[in-house]
C-alpha cells in the first residue's frame, strides 16, 4: 500500500487544513486530529494498521492505493469509451460563413461568405438517417458566420431531422443576436432550439467598438432589444447564455454587463460568463491584448474578491473528450465539408472530410483523434492534473506540436490550486461544508 500521488495536502491561512485528490476529485477539510492522523499514516504507511477505520476510509476513497496506474488505466478506459460512444451525437452545422459583423478578434476573417444550398441540406438529412441507427440523442449547434443570415436552411434541415424515428432531437444556437426578431423567436420552439448564446462585450460604446456591425454603428441597442423580445415571448422555454469576450482592453467592464443582465432578467434561465480571447491562429484583436494564463487567473480572482461573483467554477472538473476527440462528432460546413473543431472553420487545409465524396484527411484526423491523447504524452502522463486538464485544447495542442505555435495548454488550476479550492470552500453553504469536513 502507498500514498496516492494524486493526493495534495495544503494549509489555508483563512480556513485551515485540506486534503484534495485529483483522481476522485474530492476535497476534505481536515480537523486538527484528522490532519495529524493522516500525516502520520502518510509517513508511516508501511507500519500502519490495516484494520483501523481511518485506513479503510482512505482506501475506499483511493487516498491509499496499491498502484496508482490502476486508477489511471481505469480512467483512460472510461475516457476512450466516451470518445467512441455514438448513443449521443453532438454536431455543429454552419448554414453560412457570411457574417453581418466584423469583430476585431474573429478567427474566421478572410473566409468566403458561402451559403448552404438545398442540395447540401438534403445530404445532411440523408447522412443522419443513415448514421443514427444506434443513436438515442442528437444535438445540433447552429453556428456561423452568422447562422440567422441563412435561417431558411435551419428550418428545412430541422424539419428533416425531426422526422427521423426513435431519435431524440434538440438544438442550440450561437448568434450575434442582431437578427433575432419576433418572427424568428416565434419559431424557436418548433425548431427545438432550447439554448441560445449571444455575445455582448461590454457597455454600449465598448461593445460597438469590439463588435462592429457592417452598417449599424449601434448594434448594442438592437441586440439588447431582441433579448427583451426573446424573454417576453419565449419566457423560461429558452436558456440564454451571455458570453462576454474578455481581454485586457475590456476586462474592467465585465462586471457592468454581468450586473446589468443578471438584475434585469432575474428569474429567467440566464448565465453570464467570460470568454477569454485567445491568440487563435496568430490573430489578435489588438496588439498584445490577449490574456496569458496568469492574467486569466487574476481576472477570475478579481471578479470574486471585488464583486463577489464566480465567473467560473472554482472547483476542478474531470475532463470528458472534446468534440474534436469524439470519433463520430463533426462540424459540417456550408458546402458539406467536415471539420473537427470550430477554430478550423473556413480553413481549407483543416477540412477532414466531405459528405459528398467520403473523402478523408486521415493525417489531420489522426492528429485530432490520437495525437492529442494526454496519456501518450510523457509530460501529461505524469502530471497531477491529468484528470482535470487532459493536456488542454486539442486544437491548441496540434498547433503547438506541428505548427510551431506557443499556446499555454495547461489548466489554469495548475500553480493556483490552493487559491481556487479556498474560494470553492468559501462559497459553500454550511450544510455543504459539513459534507466536506473530516
Amino acid at each position: 500500500m502507498k500514498w496516492s500521488k494524486y493526493n495534495y495536502i495544503f494549509i489555508s491561512k483563512r480556513h485551515g487544513k485540506f486534503l484534495y485528490n485529483s483522481f476522485n476529485n474530492i476535497l476534505w477539510k481536515l480537523s486538527e486530529e484528522s490532519y495529524k492522523e493522516i500525516i502520520d499514516l502518510k509517513l508511516n504507511i508501511k507500519n500502519c494498521s490495516t484494520r483501523s477505520s481511518l485506513f479503510n476510509i482512505l482506501l475506499s476513497k483511493r487516498i491509499i492505493v496499491e498502484n496508482d496506474n490502476v486508477d489511471k488505466e481505469n480512467f483512460m478506459f472510461q475516457h476512450r469509451l466516451q470518445a467512441f460512444d455514438r448513443s449521443y451525437l453532438g454536431f455543429t452545422i454552419i448554414p453560412t460563413l457570411d457574417c453581418n459583423f466584423r469583430c476585431t478578434y474573429c478567427y474566421e476573417d478572410n473566409v468566403q461568405p458561402i451559403y448552404m444550398i438545398k442540395k447540401v441540406e438534403k445530404k445532411i438529412i440523408e447522412y443522419f438517417k443513415k448514421n443514427t441507427l444506434t443513436t438515442k440523442t442528437l444535438n445540433i449547434t447552429w453556428y456561423g458566420g452568422e447562422p440567422l443570415l441563412n435561417f431558411e436552411s435551419i428550418v428545412r434541415i430541422t424539419n428533416g431531422l425531426k422526422k427521423i424515428k426513435k431519435l431524440s432531437y434538440s438544438a442550440s444556437m450561437v448568434t450575434n443576436g442582431y437578427l433575432l426578431d419576433e418572427g424568428i423567436i416565434n419559431q424557436l420552439d418548433d425548431l427545438c432550439i432550447r439554448e441560445i448564446q449571444i455575445t455582448i462585450d461590454g457597455p454600449k460604446e465598448i461593445h460597438n467598438k469590439m463588435r462592429p456591425h457592417l452598417k449599424n454603428d449601434d448594434s448594442f441597442e438592437t441586440i439588447t432589444g431582441n433579448i427583451d423580445k426573446l424573454f417576453n415571448k419565449a419566457g423560461n422555454k429558452i436558456s440564454l447564455l451571455i458570453r462576454v469576450n474578455v481581454d485586457s482592453s475590456n476586462s474592467n467592464y465585465y462586471f457592468n454587463i454581468y450586473q446589468m443582465f443578471t438584475e434585469k432578467y432575474k428569474g429567467h434561465h440566464l448565465l453570464v460568463y467570460p470568454g477569454i480571447i485567445k491568440d487563435w491562429n496568430g490573430k489578435k484583436g489588438c496588439n498584445n491584448c490577449s490574456f496569458n494564463k496568469s492574467e486569466e487567473v487574476f481576472f477570475y480572482m478579481k471578479q470574486y474578491e471585488e464583486f463577489g461573483i464566480k465567473p467560473i467554477n472554482f472547483f476542478p472538473n474531470h475532463i470528458t473528450p472534446c468534440v474534436a476527440q469524439r470519433i463520430y462528432d463533426y462540424v459540417i460546413g456550408p458546402k458539406g465539408e467536415l471539420y473537427k473543431c470550430w477554430s478550423d472553420v473556413g480553413q481549407s487545409d483543416s477540412v477532414v472530410g466531405n459528405l459528398f465524396d467520403n473523402s478523408s484527411n486521415s493525417n489531420l484526423l489522426t492528429k485530432y483523434l490520437a495525437c492529442t491523447d494526454p496519456f501518450y504524452s510523457k509530460k501529461c502522463n505524469d502530471c497531477f492534473f491529468i484528470f482535470i486538464c487532459g493536456g488542454g485544447c486539442p486544437h491548441q495542442q496540434i498547433k503547438n506540436k506541428y505548427y510551431n505555435a506557443s499556446f499555454e495548454t495547461c489548466t489554469y488550476f495548475k500553480n493556483n490550486i490552493d487559491k481556487f479550492l479556498e474560494v470553492h470552500f468559501e462559497t459553500k453553504s454550511k450544510d455543504e461544508i459539513k459534507e466536506l469536513e473530516y
